[in-house]
């Protein structure tokens, strides 16, 4: 934390616990900088504070991506309040079973946990066509649930099938499609065709571990022959940056395909380091008409591919793509994936040989 402070985070400890661990700990410390047998050692004071905390904190005010700033609010009256830790024996000999009350409160939905089914949801799919602007082709489909009103936000059905689910709910939801995916991809190795199918998987259910080890599993099952030419395409719902470690299931995911699209929001302030230090390849955004204007959306765009590629980032996209200046500005500003209502509609079955009627447009301004 600074200098001469550390941070210890036990996860699961009361405080008074919490106390007497730290207790134990500081004294061990002060015996072994003592045994050097230095005179200078022996005035060093060891304090100590302790603070509860929640994993809101961790999830919502950028706890790790600003390590010494949470601590200095934390443990802002560390120097007026000092606790020193005095030679009193045996820290361990004070430490008695505590009884805590608790009284059950009401979950809220981001704590409800859910049940995963094994039962499939009934659920009708499209895919939606994304332009490769390097290779100048419709190479890769996005599946997305299946959209029966006139709107042209293709990503408006898929929201719907996660609002006010709980998390095995959402997991079962994402099973389900990513069956219905391989059924597609074992039918593609079967005729031959080759191209990528981008899979939607919403962030609650990689993030939390009973439902992760639920999708990993469902992966893992599909032959490796199909699983190469699948991508994992990770939905954040939330128009904030997620916390430094919400991407902890990228790497052990990208055993088992290769690429992992990162969902983030239009924002400048994107820390893109922690993404390709969690192994993330892919990072893009989904384009929102009623959260900000093209003029505002261009600049940002502009910005966000030369920041992702200069963190290592391998390749970015732009979904939601609504406008031909959009495709236009997104294609300049380096952006390898374009998708939505201006690149193509969604179709019933990937196919490699639709068009994307910009196509020469899009490879003149990809070659300039």
């Amino acid at each position: 934390y600074k200098d001469d402070s550390y941070v210890i985070i036990f996860a699961y400890a009361s405080p008074e616990e919490a106390r007497l661990k730290a207790a134990i700990i500081a004294k061990e410390v002060q015996e072994r900088l003592f045994a050097l047998d230095e005179e200078e050692l022996r005035d060093i004071e060891i304090r100590q504070a302790i603070s509860e905390i929640s994993t809101d904190m961790f999830m919502d005010s950028g706890f790790f991506d600003d390590m010494s700033d949470s601590m200095d609010v934390m443990f802002d009256d560390l120097e007026d309040n000092p606790e020193l830790i005095e030679d009193d024996g045996d820290p361990l000999e004070s430490l008695e079973a505590l009884e805590i009350e608790t009284q059950a409160q009401p979950k809220t939905k981001d704590q409800q946990a859910g049940t995963i089914s094994d039962k499939p949801v009934n659920i009708e799919i499209n895919y939606l066509p994304l332009w490769d602007t390097k290779k100048g082709a419709l190479s890769t489909y996005l599946c997305l649930a299946k959209n029966d009103t006139e709107t042209d936000n293709y990503f408006e059905a898929q929201q719907k099938l996660y609002e006010d689910k709980d998390r095995g709910t959402i997991t079962s939801t994402d099973i389900t499609i990513l069956r219905s995916v391989g059924k597609e991809l074992a039918e593609m190795a079967k005729d031959g065709r080759k191209f990528f199918i981008a899979c939607p998987v919403h962030h609650e259910t990689v993030y939390h571990m009973d439902n992760f080890e639920a999708y990993k599993k469902a992966l893992s099952d599909m032959p490796l022959e199909h699983r190469k030419y699948l991508l994992l395409f990770v939905m954040n719902d939330k128009d904030t940056q997620p916390p430094k470690n919400s991407y902890w299931f990228a790497k052990p995911l990208r055993t088992l395909c290769p690429h992992i699209f990162a969902d983030i929001p239009l924002r400048r302030d994107i820390n893109f380091n922690y993404l390709h230090e969690a192994s993330v390849d892919v990072a893009g955004v989904r384009l929102n008409k009623d959260s900000m204007s093209e003029q505002e959306a261009i600049p940002l765009l502009n910005a966000l591919s030369a920041k992702a590629k200069a963190a290592k980032i391998r390749k970015t996209f732009v979904f939601d793509v609504k406008s031909l200046s959009i495709t236009t500005s997104a294609v300049c500003a380096g952006f390898d994936f374009l998708g939505g209502a201006a690149i193509h509609a969604p179709v019933e079955k990937p196919d490699s040989v639709h068009r994307y009627h910009h196509a020469d447009l899009v490879k003149q301004l990809s070659k300039n």
